[in-house]
């Protein structure tokens, strides 16, 4: 039997495909490294990104739940498959907007929002000429160049009508029921004890915090999307199913930001309903000046300083929470010991800070010793575990206020959004996607999660869909006003 000229074009690239897919294999087997499994797959991102790179955009979502840390070479650790998809599609979209420059409408571009990010991401470039180490902010702002190529300009791009939003909740939400589903098995043959949650976890998520983060913040897209389906249509059916597998993951994860945040949305909810966005930011602005006063007056923060016998890890649910009440948590009393660090850290680098990345490095000198803990070697090198006060330290004054005011900005669109969009689909979509970004706020007031692939993709993601729904909720306002 004879083939077509088609027909043999396609065997040859089945064939070659099948030639690097299983020499990786045979690499990877040899040299006991994954990361040659990379050949293949880079050919059939390549492949995929010429034939339809929306599809592409689609499994990029679907691979977030699913993707694991590799050490590589012993140094560095990579994210498979998600963050060569990123660095894959920062060449698209470099692409794109260099043979078709109106890719991009202007009025997305023009957007406060994207006015905001953009100098918030300049405003780190600037950092590198004072940054104390230079390849580590180079190395950041790389990889933070391609959370805001991937997740926030391919999304303005990729998302033009209403079947797209609906895919993409639908390739994020599948894989996480499957991964929740599974994580709640290996929990509960384990008796869903406190100890063994973060081996349940993995190799998805690094720890209990991650996982039950993702879980949240993908939570409101499930509960508000599945209402624009039909009633009886599988997707609003396994919607339905996945609703209180997501609530049953976050619980069972026994991660108190994670609780707090979803006490969090619900209250957000009727801020946004009734529009009361303004009053709340002013209030929490108002409370945090007066905590930090009270606090600076004196030192009398000092008194706040835990007993370094008693502050130890808890190995079970009761004793943790009761240690959380006592302020004698071994993670909290540590969060605090490195907040009092980052709080004495913008004295000596007030406007332009220490450099992107550069926390790590700098912090033990700024330290109080009554605040120590069992853990404050810190072997694991992690940072601050609060992304605010991250942003003060790393990107100096400047650096932390556009990054407010970026935060601010989404707030006041999305809820200014809701209130102005005619369909009930598009509300549904505005609600959804500030209340995921409310809750990334709440999580990274004690974490440090926007450089994860797993929670900075909807952070990005988040705002780039708030903008959509602005433009398009000032459209409509002003069509019905002529």
């Amino acid at each position: 039997m004879r083939h077509s000229g088609p027909d043999k074009i396609s065997l040859r690239l089945f064939l070659l495909f099948a030639f690097f897919l299983l020499t990786g294999v045979l690499l990877s087997a040899w040299y006991e490294q994954p990361v040659f499994l990379a050949i293949p797959a880079l050919l059939l991102f390549a492949g995929l990104a010429v034939v339809n790179y929306r599809l592409l955009y689609f499994l990029l979502f679907a691979f977030i739940p699913l993707s694991v840390e590799v050490l590589i070479g012993g140094e560095f650790t990579l994210k498979l498959p998600t963050e060569p998809m990123m660095a894959g599609f920062f060449l698209i979209f470099l692409m794109l907007v260099l043979y078709k420059k109106d890719i991009l409408a202007k009025e997305y571009l023009t957007h406060p929002i994207t006015a905001l990010l953009m100098a918030h991401f300049l405003w780190m470039l600037i950092c590198l000429i004072y940054t104390i180490n230079l390849e580590v902010s180079v190395k950041y702002v790389i990889a933070k160049s391609w959370y805001i190529a991937t997740f926030f300009f391919m999304a303005l791009i990729v998302l033009r009508k209403a079947s797209d939003f609906r895919r993409l909740v639908l390739f994020l939400s599948i894989p996480l029921a499957l991964v929740t589903l599974q994580v709640l098995m290996r929990h509960a043959m384990l008796g869903f004890s406190f100890e063994s949650v973060n081996d349940t976890v993995r190799p998805f998520f690094r720890n209990h915090v991650n996982y039950a983060a993702l879980l949240s913040v993908a939570i409101p897209y499930v509960f508000f999307i599945r209402l624009n389906y039909d009633e009886g249509s599988w997707q609003r059916r396994f919607l339905n199913f996945t609703l209180p597998v997501l609530l049953a993951g976050v619980y069972y994860s026994y991660t108190r930001a994670a609780w707090v945040a979803m006490l969090v949305a619900v209250i957000a909810y009727f801020m946004v309903r009734y529009r009361l966005s303004k009053y709340a930011v002013l209030t929490a602005a108002v409370t945090v000046l007066l905590l930090i006063a009270f606090l600076a007056k004196d030192n009398r923060y000092l008194d706040f300083a835990p007993d370094y016998s008693q502050t130890i890890y808890h190995p079970d649910l009761e004793g943790h929470l009761q240690a959380t009440v006592n302020f004698t948590d071994l993670s909290t009393a540590e969060r605090v010991y490195r907040w009092v660090a980052a709080a004495h850290m913008p004295a000596d680098r007030p406007w332009a800070g220490v450099g992107p990345g550069n926390f790590y490095p700098v912090y033990k000198r700024y330290t109080v010793p009554s605040f120590r803990t069992y853990v404050s070697d810190n072997p694991e090198q992690s940072t601050v575990h609060n992304y605010y006060l991250l942003m003060l330290v790393e990107g100096g004054v400047i650096g932390a206020s556009l990054f407010l005011l970026l935060v601010f900005t989404v707030l006041f669109a999305g809820e200014r959004a809701y209130s102005r969009l005619k369909s009930r689909e598009d509300r549904n979509w505005a609600m959804a996607a500030l209340l995921s970004f409310i809750l990334i706020l709440v999580h990274i007031l004690v974490s440090d999660l926007i450089e994860t692939d797993k929670i900075g993709s909807l952070f990005f993601l988040n705002m780039a869909v708030i903008l959509i729904l602005d433009r398009k909720s000032k459209r409509e306002s002003e069509e019905s006003g002529a």
